[in-house]
């Protein structure tokens, strides 16, 4: 059995081989945070946070050794070309802990490691990344070293190392003059608005301090509310073997606002604020709002020749990805075209006067986009009222705003004698790796429907949609739509809404789809487009059962003309393969 000192010399010499190796090699680039010695130094120091100095005796040298030199080399595997061979950063990434465990038991004899050391430490690495599931590691090693339980502070460490000291901000600069996609800029600038992470030992609490206030940006909370679950996530895959450790633990993670920060910082937050908006957002509505509200404060720098970049960025960067994956919103498609119009060239190749003009001129089309779509929903609602206005017995499937609007204008005496079913509309459910349900678009909407005073809400398994057609128990269907193609009187709208339409014309059930005319044009559909998410389930375990058996998940549906009853409009109410020519004037095809 080694002494102290001597473990203490071994993990000297492993701090100074881990900083010699990061001197001599580049980590991956400006997407992903710095994970480089200087990390490494200070996941050594949150570990010394996470376990009280009266605590810290309960560990054996053996077992301080390997947690503190499991610091040092958990992300050398993020070094591309680390083995002499050509890396893909993606696979570099995603597999940098299985390369630091195979690093590790390569170099184990230029590290000063037995095989022994080399294995527990290589296995401590490999679980400090929450895609693996630490209940696998194994429970103890020879000579009594508690594995799964040095492997979890480990892991929790990582997880608390987000503040200010994460980033370099001349490096940040370099990135951002280079280009750099938004949800990479988001893992920066959240270093930034981290001032520091405290631990209650009392309350058993993780405190997040931002600098970010409340009246930084509006929906501020939803950067907080990310933060506190990115950390949360973290803790609850390691908090029963904390607990079982009985040395130091922790129960939950909260944030707190700070005095707010600079001025030149507000904007960045608002796009990243926008943009995970963008990735959230359920209705084609939303996501319009959400790119307006992005754009605007940007219109408004004082730097005309900044806000044209970064608006020509944006739409390259953002928008261009929602209409690629999202063919069906046709709000989306008519601002990427009302953007490109007037920020397609090149910035460099422009004077002055013509980048002001031309932010001008697209600040006004933009704002009058948006007040005269306002004007429009106003009519539409006063039609909709027609369908709405008598207590009926409503299907829904796949939340809309619209719909939700126009069900919210109706008097109170219909809203208290209306039944509605929601369905689940399982496809969009998302799970994290907690397996915690993070979205259900049912629950949602049903949930929405309840608040605008509707007193008989019922929230139904898509799979039984049929059995409540058959018993008559719905007497008509009602959608919304992302987009309706002018030519063909079809409409497109989340994957689901075909088989709705197919079992209401079977049964003769009335369909409605309330849309506005601005969502009216030449709809694009590509039918290979899927839903990447985890729509199944967040378990591993119940995943691995799945292995070799391919997930098939479709995005979006188009839906015939003949299976729709009738479009409810800010023209009027009318067979979808019936669209008046006054639609197809504001549309620009007559």
């Amino acid at each position: 059995m080694l002494n102290e000192k001597t473990y203490i010399n071994k993990l000297n010499f492993i701090r100074k081989y881990v900083k010699n190796v990061w001197k001599e090699n580049r980590g991956l680039p400006a997407r992903y945070t710095l994970h480089d010695d200087s990390h490494s130094e200070k996941v050594e120091e949150a570990i010394y946070k996470l376990i009280p100095v009266t605590k810290y005796p309960k560990f054996s040298e053996r077992e301080k050794f390997y947690l503190l030199s499991s610091a040092w080399l958990h992300d050398i595997g993020m070094i591309p070309g680390l083995f002499n061979r050509k890396d893909d950063y993606k696979e570099v990434r995603s597999k940098h802990h299985l390369r630091s465990k195979e690093y590790i038991e390569e170099k184990r004899q230029e590290l000063g490691l037995d095989q022994s050391e080399a294995k527990i430490i290589g296995e401590i690495c490999k679980y400090h990344r929450k895609y693996e599931d630490i209940m696998e590691c194994q429970e103890t090693a020879a000579g009594g070293i508690r594995l799964q339980l040095l492997a979890s502070y480990l892991r929790l460490a990582d997880a608390i190392h987000i503040d200010r000291t994460r980033v370099d901000t001349s490096l940040f600069k370099i990135f951002l003059e280079t280009g750099m996609p938004w949800d990479s800029m988001y893992h920066w600038l959240k270093s930034f608005w981290i001032d520091e992470v405290s631990l209650d030992f009392d309350n058993l609490i993780i405190t997040i301090h931002l600098s970010i206030s409340e009246d930084d940006a509006e929906n501020v909370e939803i950067i907080s509310n990310m933060i506190e679950e990115e950390v949360r996530t973290e803790l609850y895959t390691v908090k029963d073997i904390l607990i079982r450790g009985g040395i130091s633990y922790f129960l939950d993670v909260e944030t707190k606002f700070g005095l707010g920060i600079e001025e030149s910082q507000k904007i960045d937050l608002k796009q990243i604020i926008g943009n995970i908006q963008l990735e959230r957002k359920p209705s084609a509505g939303d996501v319009m709002a959400a790119i307006i509200d992005t754009i605007l404060p940007i219109l408004d720098l004082p730097d005309k020749r900044q806000a044209y970049a970064t608006i020509r960025t944006y739409q390259t960067e953002v928008i261009k990805n929602i209409v690629k994956s999202r063919p069906c919103h046709m709000l989306a498609s008519k601002l990427h075209r009302l953007i490109d119009d007037n920020v397609k060239e090149d910035e460099r190749n422009l004077s002055n006067q013509q980048i002001d003009d031309k932010i001008n001129n697209l600040k006004t089309k933009i704002e009058h986009f948006r007040e005269s779509r306002k004007e429009s929903l106003n009519d539409l609602f006063l039609y909709a009222k027609a369908i709405l206005g008598s207590s009926e017995k409503i299907l829904l499937f796949g939340y809309s705003n619209l719909v939700i609007n126009a069900l919210e204008s109706v008097e109170y005496g219909v809203k208290e004698k209306s039944k509605i079913y929601v369905c689940e509309c399982k496809s969009k459910n998302q799970y994290n790796t907690m397996n915690e349900l993070v979205y259900c678009d049912g629950i949602e909407y049903a949930s929405k429907i309840k608040e605008i005073g509707y007193k008989d809400v019922f929230f139904v398994p898509d799979i039984l949609v049929g059995n409540l057609i058959s018993r008559g128990l719905v007497s008509r269907v009602i959608f919304g739509a992302n987009g309706v193609d002018i030519e063909r009187g079809t409409f497109g709208h989340t994957a689901g809404h075909l088989t709705i339409a197919d079992l209401a014309d079977l049964y003769h059930i009335p369909v409605f789809v309330i849309v506005d005319s601005d969502k009216f044009g030449a709809m694009n559909h590509n039918e290979k487009l899927e839903r990447e998410i985890n729509w199944v389930t967040g378990d591993k375990r119940a995943l691995s059962k799945l292995e070799g058996i391919n997930l098939f998940n479709p995005r979006e549906d188009v839906v015939d003309a003949k299976k729709i009853y009738a479009l409810v409009t800010d023209y009027g109410i009318f067979p979808a393969n019936k669209i008046p020519d006054t639609i197809r004037h504001k549309v620009g095809i007559i």
